[in-house]
């Protein structure tokens, strides 16, 4: 099992490709038999390499380990957020086709433990 922030993962693999050894750190992300992508395209993939890194990542998983995805968009949000047509094309095409969506519905916790803070907090600086 590998767990890891899709940005942290693009830094990883940006960073391998500058020392040469950019196919050892998609074999990284390709061969744990599960992979959980979390904060999934909560910035948009503005280099192009990278929107093709995954791509090489989400084929090479394909029939042969699990990958689990968190993110707070919606699907038909991320094509929007991948600066390459065909690499999104692509990509979501190997997401969507065997895919099992579970929409957790429920409060947004950040604005749950941000009003709890709120709160033990007030009066503090009076």
């Amino acid at each position: 099992m590998r767990y890891v922030r899709l940005n942290d993962m693009f830094r990883e693999i940006n960073v391998a490709r500058t020392e040469g050894r950019l196919y050892d750190a998609l074999d990284e992300f390709s061969k744990p038999s599960l992979l959980i992508i979390d904060d999934f395209f909560t910035t948009p993939v503005e280099n192009p390499a990278n929107a093709m890194d995954l791509f090489e990542i989400l084929e090479a998983r394909e029939g042969r380990g699990s990958t689990l995805i968190a993110t707070q968009l919606e699907p038909d949000q991320w094509y929007l957020r991948i600066n390459s047509d065909l690499c999104a094309d692509s990509i979501l095409n190997r997401v969507v086709e065997h895919a099992r969506f579970l929409d957790i519905k429920g409060p947004n916790m950040r604005e749950y433990t941000a009003r709890l803070k709120a709160e033990r907090e007030k009066g503090y600086w009076d």
